[in-house]
């Protein structure tokens, strides 16, 4: 019988710097969770009033990222990081310096 050979992923090129980012793009969004249900309590002083705010802004959450996604699919990416990067000033004024380098 033949024995297949098995490498590790990690050799593959963009292996790493793709486990890197999902993997801070993880811890990243879990300390999110907890900051904003800490706000949420510290804001309410209710345990139950911050567990239905993070539950209803999951709900939020995961309705959005599935019209978000879709729309995405369907436009030209190009296109949608241009009108986020010029959008975003008006936002954050700390991203006017991005956009008026364009």
């Amino acid at each position: 019988m033949g024995e297949k050979r098995r490498s590790s992923l990690f050799l593959l090129p963009n292996y790493l710097a793709w486990f890197g980012a999902d993997t801070f793009l993880l811890a990243g969004s879990a300390v999110h969770w907890i900051v904003v249900s800490v706000m949420a309590y510290q804001l309410s002083g209710s345990v139950a009033v911050a567990g239905w705010f993070a539950t209803m802004r999951g709900v939020v959450s995961s309705v959005t990222q599935a019209v978000g996604g879709t729309f995405i699919d369907r436009h030209d990416h190009r296109t949608l990081i241009l009108f986020q990067t010029c959008s975003a000033p008006s936002i954050s004024p700390a991203s006017r310096s991005t956009c008026s380098s364009l």
